[in-house]
């Protein structure tokens, strides 16, 4: 993130739905905030999935869990050059 964000807060809003043995993820924003972009989204959720690895009892049980996930949703890293993000604003 860069320097515009010192001493100011922002919110990042996920609602995950489950639905057939699937999760659905809705990564947004309140719209009276000035907007974050995919890019500061992405650190604040990094951040987030940081602090949980942190406070776990097994550190390194807890990192192996987000790896793989992160793995199964993409087999194979190619696979980001035909990924396609919508943005809703």
């Amino acid at each position: 993130m860069n320097n515009r964000f010192d001493e100011t807060t922002r919110t990042v809003v996920v609602q995950m739905t489950r639905k057939d043995g699937m999760s659905y993820f809705n990564i947004g924003q309140p719209k009276e905030q000035d907007e974050l972009s995919l890019s500061d989204i992405r650190m604040v959720l990094a951040g987030a999935i940081a602090l949980t690895i942190k406070s776990s009892d097994n550190d390194a049980k807890a990192m192996r869990e987000v790896i793989e996930y992160l793995e199964r949703e993409f087999v194979d890293v190619d696979s980001f050059n035909d990924h396609k993000v919508t943005v809703k604003q």
